[in-house]
């Protein structure tokens, strides 16, 4: 289904490049996520509607996490399905969700994978099917 124009340009309108994410730069909820509104009535959560028009409808059961920690992004390349508690467990550790990431140094020491350019730990994609 196509996307009607004047809710694109409602989107586009209020989107802002910062760095490497699309800041929300239109209303936004108590807990800093932007509110899109859609033909004049319906209200979305704005980085929900980002993603499901890039990658589709949201998976039952699933939240979407914003891998770069910014709730009022709106790039579709920082969003990712996950479970609540996936969400959850990123978000108390300042973080991505990590699965089977952990690594094991050679003197025995378990650690995170971080990201060579700013320390911050990463880890792959978990995209739902």
């Amino acid at each position: 289904m196509a996307i009607p124009k004047s809710t694109l340009d409602n989107f586009v309108a209020r989107v802002t490049v910062s760095g490497d994410c699309w800041l929300w730069s239109g209303a936004l909820t108590e807990k800093g996520y932007g509110v899109l509104t859609i033909s004049g009535k319906h209200r979305v959560r704005a980085h929900r509607w980002a993603y499901e028009q890039a990658f589709g409808s949201i998976p039952d059961g699933m939240v979407i996490d914003h891998l770069c920690r910014r709730r009022s992004c709106v790039f579709p390349g920082h969003l990712n399905a996950v479970t609540p508690l996936q969400n959850t467990i990123a978000g108390e550790q300042g973080g991505y969700y990590f699965q089977n990431a952990l690594l094991h140094t050679e003197s025995g020491r378990t650690t995170w994978p971080s990201c060579p350019v700013d320390g911050r730990i990463r880890t792959e994609r978990v995209v739902a099917e």
